[in-house]
Formats: C-alpha cells, structure tokens, sequence
C-alpha cells in the first residue's frame, strides 16, 4: 500500500506577446552609446538570471516507460513547491513554507534541497502551540474536530447532550437537545461533516451537523456492530445507509439506504434469517457493499428494481471486525484464527487503485477519541 500518487500540475500559459503600435523615434547624438548600455544591461541580467532560475521543464517523451514518466514529473513538482517555498519564506512565513517543503519531500524523497531548507526553518524558527481549556462539569463521550475551527463534545451525566464548540470564538454555537440521563455511543460524520448520526439511548439520531438539529430517529442500531464500520456516507455526502432491527421482536437485520437531507427512506432490504452478521459497509452513488463476518460481499444496487448480488470468499473467513479504505478498493479485517490466538490484522483488496486511508495515521484521524466501541475498542 505504501506507494507514491502523483498528480499534474501545470502553470498557467504564457500570455503572447501583443504587438503594440511604435512611438515615434527620436535620435539624439547619444544613442548609439545608450544602445551599448543597453546590450550591456541585458547581458549581466542574463548571466544573472540563467544562474539563480531553476531550468525550465523539459517536454518528456512518450516513448519512455510510464514509470519513468512518473518519476519525471514528480521532481518536477518537488522543484515548483521547493521554489514556491522559497518565496514564501522570503516574506517571513516559515510555517507555510515548511508545509509544502514537507509535501515536495513527500513527493520526492530524494530532494537534498528541500530536505535542508526544512531541517534550516525548524532549527532557525520558534513555534508557539498554545493551549485551551475548555471546561465541561459533565464526563465527556465523544470528540470529534473539523476545520477550520468546529469541535463536536458529547456529554455524559444527569443530562446527555452533544454540544459543538467554535474554536476561534471560544463559544458553543450549537447544542442538541438533552435527553435525561444515558451516553452518546457514537458520533458518526459524513466526510464534508455536513451530517452526523448521533446514537444514544440505543437510538440513532441524524442531525445537521453545524446546528445539531434532529432530521430523523433511524431506529435502533444492532449492539454487536461496530457503528463506524457500518453508519455509512456517499463521498459528497448526499445518500447514507445503515442496518437496524426489522422490529423490537424481530431482530433480524435490514438495511437502508437514505436521502441524507430528508432522512427519507430510498431501499430497504432485508437479510436472510440465516445471513452472517456485517461488519463493514461502504456506500457508492449506485450502490451500498456490504462486508459479511464470513468475508463475503454483498452489493446492493441504489435502485429497487436491481438484484442483489453476493460474491462468497473461498476459503470463508471468520471476521471480528473490518474498515473499508476510503475509496472502497480494500479492507483492513480483524481476522479471528482460533481459541487462544491473536487475531490476525490483515488487508483484503478489491481492486489495484488502493489509497492509504486504512494506514495507522491517517484512521487516527478518521476516527477520533470515544469512551465507547469503534475500530479502536
């Protein structure tokens, strides 16, 4: 999984030269002498200008191997932001300049240009990191952050409530509202964090984020599922789907998939009695994949007139727990080997394309602190 991506970038095009209607000569007894001074003038600015820019970008030619190609362009776009990075800190903006110096680096870990630059700001610049204290009489559940200055707090106690702190402000902007008594099991966003689904008291809540605002009670959420495994969002964050009980008395699993704006209900299908229990999803514009503990993986298409289609795993597996990648190509399963062994942690690929959302940094950040189950309990 550990690969480079790469990207493109180009600059704008140069404007053409316009041509421009001549003024009108006029010759003095000097002007050869000022034409010298001229020549003169361009070639030290010349001289001057070939030895401080950095050679232009050559064309590369599609003949060579795509790897090659990809390499080429990548120094390329080390060298633009390790030059960007320099005009930045010319005009005292270490802090900047350091973060694309860290993005060349990462695109090119060769760079000894950027490397040096950057071990000179950080040996060279003084860094504040200040510290808030913001207090909450009650013990906290659930945080979770979102830039550029938004914090989510879930509040246990007499009175469970979840609160959004604007950070640059100092001030709670949003409060949902308290129920007496109980705890937030989960805080589950969509990637724009545009939604969240709040569950507390074995219900699950889906609120507008920024004003925490109640769109619609989707039922229970089934206790032996992990709920960021399963509470699931589209990438814009219009359609989301999540499993709950057909009935108090039937606890047999049905998912559905919803308008995330309305909470209106768009499919809902039910599991076979007999069906292995999930343990991750991942929702598409077309359709909702379903990963069963047995490693087999249901897709279920948006529209109700489509078939399901189920894709078993040979051999079977036995999953305790799983997370799909960002992208959906790939899984990160907790695999159960047996009695008195460790699970095993391995990565099941669907496809070549795999991104390194499921890498220990990056899920850090995909899901935050919680006092209750999520991918980390």
């Amino acid at each position: 999984m550990n690969h480079l991506r790469y990207r493109l970038e180009t600059l704008p095009a140069a404007l053409n030269a316009r041509k421009m209607p001549r003024e009108p000569e006029i010759k003095s007894k000097g002007w050869r002498r000022g034409v010298w001074l001229a020549a003169i003038t361009l070639a030290v600015g010349a001289v001057v200008f070939h030895q401080t820019k950095r050679p232009a970008a050559k064309l590369v030619s599609p003949t060579l191997p795509v790897s090659e190609i990809k390499a080429i362009y990548v120094r390329q776009l080390a060298d633009a932001r390790i030059d960007t990075a320099k005009a930045i800190l010319g005009q005292n903006r270490p802090d900047e300049a350091l973060s694309l110096l860290v993005t060349a680096l990462k695109d090119d870990p060769t760079s000894g240009e950027a490397l040096a630059m950057a071990d000179v700001i950080l040996s060279e610049t003084t860094w504040n990191y200040p510290e808030i204290t913001l207090p909450h009489p009650m013990p906290v559940d659930q945080l979770a952050t979102a830039g550029p200055s938004s914090l989510w707090v879930s509040l246990d106690g007499k009175n469970n409530t979840t609160v959004r702190w604007n950070l640059d402000a100092l001030e709670i902007e949003s409060v949902l509202f308290p129920t007496a008594g109980g705890s937030t099991r989960s805080l589950v966003f969509d990637p724009s964090h545009r939604s969240v689904v709040v569950e507390r008291k074995s219900l699950m809540l889906l609120c507008d984020a920024k004003s925490l605002m109640p769109i619609r009670d989707l039922g229970p959420l089934p206790q032996d599922l992990t709920p960021s495994s399963v509470i699931v969002f589209t990438r814009d964050g219009l359609l989301m789907a999540h499993p709950t009980h057909v009935s108090e008395e039937d606890k047999t699993i049905v998912w559905k998939i919803r308008d995330t704006a309305t909470g209106e209900i768009i499919r809902s299908i039910e599991s076979p009695p007999d069906a292995p229990r999930p343990v991750a999803a991942f929702m598409e514009r077309k359709q909702l994949r379903v990963l069963a503990a047995d490693g087999s993986l249901t897709e279920i298409p948006l529209s109700p007139v489509d078939p399901l289609s189920t894709i078993p795993l040979d051999p079977p597996l036995k999953l305790l727990q799983a997370q799909f990648a960002t992208n959906g190509n790939s899984v990160l399963a907790l695999r159960d080997l047996g009695q008195h062994q460790t699970p095993d942690q391995s990565i099941i690929s669907y496809r070549e394309d795999e991104d390194d959302s499921l890498e220990t940094e990056i899920l850090a950040l995909r899901f935050p602190w919680s006092r209750h189950p999520n991918m980390w309990t």
